[in-house]
Order: structure tokens, then C-alpha cells, then sequence
């Protein structure tokens, strides 16, 4: 059986379904799919360069016998092209679940700890779910298997309070 679950859904979001049942931080552009954003330090590009960790950005490393030798991974540079934020990816995987709560007290708590982030038309989705694990914020992370209400935020505090 699967558990019931709270979520302040965006109109600006793709329908609540399985498929569309990412989390990233906010603030974050998603690629077209969905379950990736684009870095924020590169914008995307994966450019930029970075220190090589193999030598600590020296271009030598050390062999088991105390023997110098070009780094192999920079090819001596002691810098590596590609952005060090996505390794030169350009985006990062999303963690899948939505980000919600199991009880309605906490998805309160929660925008109660950042005033401004919700609107008294923005909506609540009451949904039952599978649990997938824990969000950046310590928030739970759920994929829907059912929808048991939508109702606007104000309703929802009044409801709850």
C-alpha cells in the first residue's frame, strides 16, 4: 500500500505524474526531459578548467617507489578542461521522487521557514506514493501513484491550522 504524501505543485510545472517525478534545488533550469539541470557554474557549457585532483595541480605525480612522473589524467598540465562543478558535463542528475511531505504539518513548517515561496492560489496535491528516499532539504522524495485531492494553499492552512 502506498502512502499518502503533501506537495506544493507549481502551475509552471509539468502535470504530477510518475514521469515527471524529479527533485532538484530551486532555482535550477531542467533540461528538456526533466530528470537533469544544468549546472549553474558553467551555465550549462561544461567549460571551464579546473586543477587536476590526480596531481593536486603540480603535472607530476608519485609512484609507489618515490619516482616522479608526467601525470597521466592532465598529460602534465596540472589544469583539466571542463567545468569542475558537472566534471565537464554540462548538467547534473536530478534525485527521483517530488519533493513533498507525509504529513501536512511539515509541508506547513516547511514554507512557514521561507515566507514568500508560496502563493494562497498555488496548489497542494494530496497524492499517494511510493517513498524513494530524501530530498537536498530533508524534505521526503515520493513518486505518485494516485492523486487524492488538489486544493489551493490557503484552503490546505485553514484546513490544517
Amino acid at each position: 500500500m502506498a502512502d499518502v504524501y503533501y506537495r506544493v505543485h507549481w502551475s509552471d510545472c509539468p502535470p504530477l505524474s510518475p514521469e515527471h517525478a524529479w527533485s532538484a534545488l530551486w532555482g535550477t533550469r531542467r533540461t528538456p526531459g526533466g530528470a537533469q539541470t544544468y549546472c549553474v557554474a558553467c551555465d550549462g557549457t561544461g567549460q571551464g578548467t579546473r586543477h587536476c585532483r590526480d596531481c593536486d595541480g603540480t603535472g607530476w605525480t608519485t609512484d609507489g617507489w618515490n619516482t616522479e612522473d608526467r601525470c597521466r589524467r592532465c598529460d602534465g598540465a596540472g589544469v583539466i578542461d571542463g567545468c569542475e562543478s558537472c566534471d565537464g558535463e554540462g548538467v547534473h542528475d536530478c534525485l527521483r521522487g517530488y519533493s513533498c511531505f507525509a504529513d501536512p504539518q511539515s509541508l506547513i513548517g516547511y514554507f512557514e521557514a521561507r515566507p514568500g515561496t508560496v502563493e494562497d492560489d498555488d496548489t497542494v496535491v494530496v497524492f499517494e506514493g511510493e517513498y524513494c528516499g530524501t530530498g537536498v532539504d530533508g524534505e521526503d522524495l515520493a513518486v505518485p501513484t494516485r492523486i487524492i485531492e488538489e486544493v489551493p494553499w490557503s484552503v490546505f492552512r485553514a484546513r490544517v491550522s
